[in-house]
């Protein structure tokens, strides 16, 4: 270290810090700021060459929910036309999908594992396979996530060889036992087991696709090698998380539809039932009414009225609910259609570089303190020694 330049504790230690004295000690070492800086900017070049093509295809659609002041709320999706969902008749706020739970749906287990079954062709590889297909074997990524990846695989490959597939089974003390919550509670101990490559391939899937909206309009990103099965995926997302919104808000209702339409078609069964003993009663006694061939007769005509009547009730019921069924759904258009995408959207090499730079210019200024700090240390161990040995 020169005479005139101060050391780090010199420069800190004042009640006011002198930016010149910072400069000067960049300054006189400035070389390894640029070692490090052309380090960087050469690993940013490298990533950026190593990087895969990717193509992002975005795709909005409007929501238009009949229930009122809460539709800024309750957004949700179609793809391609106007397409609709139900609300349960009871409890309505409780079954509705906002916004902000579409990204989880997106990212949740059971929807990527669904999603990852699609098939696309893939001009690159020159044949049709599906995205775990893809991912697993392709692992797109630039050179340093690689080689990173490899390393980080070595050991659950190799401790792999000696595990063996685990499953999860039903508890031994369940069996036999019969009650109304055993079903449900076996339901949710049958955990299936996700591999490490699925998961992987998941969350591979999960990092290219974001989803939000603003308001009544909800916009879906989707990230892909192809520009063609960019657009693609974007459209055959919307349509499953449309399936999902659509299962989820109509299932409470669908099911009060089932149950009436069951108890419906009962009552109809009765009705024509008891309608047929009337007739052929009837037909059987014209001409010969006594007393008690009336009195059956007034007996089936109550019948015959009882069941018409819970037959009518029935069937009302069951006219109402399909009209507040559809009375109920949100209605969804087309806002900004899915198109191909022409430009590739990563790797962008000016960014790349420009993030790598400013890594290097942090590193080097870190490099330059513990220089410095450690040449301070040196030089206050150099005094020392001379000043005991002057002793």
């Amino acid at each position: 270290m020169k005479k005139n330049q101060k050391s780090i504790k010199e420069i800190f230690s004042g009640e006011e810090i002198v930016l010149s004295d910072i400069f000067k000690l960049f300054y006189e070492r400035r070389k390894y700021l640029y070692i490090t800086v052309a380090l960087f900017s050469v690993m940013g070049l490298l990533v950026a060459i190593t990087s895969p093509v990717e193509y992002s295809s975005k795709a909005k659609v409007l929501s238009e929910n009949s229930g009122g002041a809460n539709s800024s709320s309750l957004s949700s999706l179609a793809v391609m036309a106007q397409l609709q969902s139900g609300a349960p008749l009871l409890n309505n706020q409780s079954q509705q999908l906002g916004a902000e739970m579409y990204p989880q749906i997106v990212s949740s287990q059971p929807f990527l594992k669904q999603l990852m079954q699609e098939k696309f062709y893939f001009q690159e590889k020159g044949m049709e396979l599906t995205l775990f297909e893809y991912f697993s074997q392709e692992r797109p990524g630039h050179i340093f996530s690689k080689l990173f990846n490899i390393l980080r695989s070595l050991p659950g490959r190799f401790f792999s060889l000696f595990d063996q597939e685990k499953t999860w089974e039903i508890p031994e003390a369940l069996d036999g036992v019969e009650s109304e919550n055993t079903e449900s509670l076996k339901k949710w101990l049958s955990i299936e087991n996700v591999s490490s490559t699925e998961r992987y391939v998941m969350s591979e899937l999960a990092s290219r696709i974001t989803i939000g909206g603003e308001g009544r309009i909800l916009e879906l990103s989707v990230k892909m090698p192809e520009p063609l099965i960019s657009a693609q995926l974007n459209l055959i997302i919307f349509e499953k998380i449309i399936d999902y919104v659509v299962a989820y808000q109509t299932d409470k209702q669908r099911e009060n539809l089932k149950y009436v339409q069951e108890r419906c078609d009962e009552a109809e069964d009765k009705f024509k039932l008891v309608q047929l003993r009337l007739a052929n009663f009837r037909d059987s006694n014209q001409g010969n009414m006594t007393s008690k061939t009336r009195t059956i007769e007034e007996q089936l005509q109550a019948e015959f009225n009882l069941t018409f009547n819970v037959y009518n009730g029935l069937a009302q019921q069951l006219e109402q609910l399909k009209i507040q069924l559809k009375k109920d759904t949100p209605l969804f258009s087309e806002f900004e259609p899915v198109s191909i995408p022409l430009n590739k959207a990563e790797p962008s090499i000016p960014g790349i570089l420009t993030k790598y730079v400013i890594l290097g210019v942090v590193f080097g200024g870190l490099l330059i303190f513990f220089l410095t700090i450690r040449s301070d240390i040196k030089r206050t161990h150099v005094v020392s020694d001379v000043n005991h040995e002057l002793d």
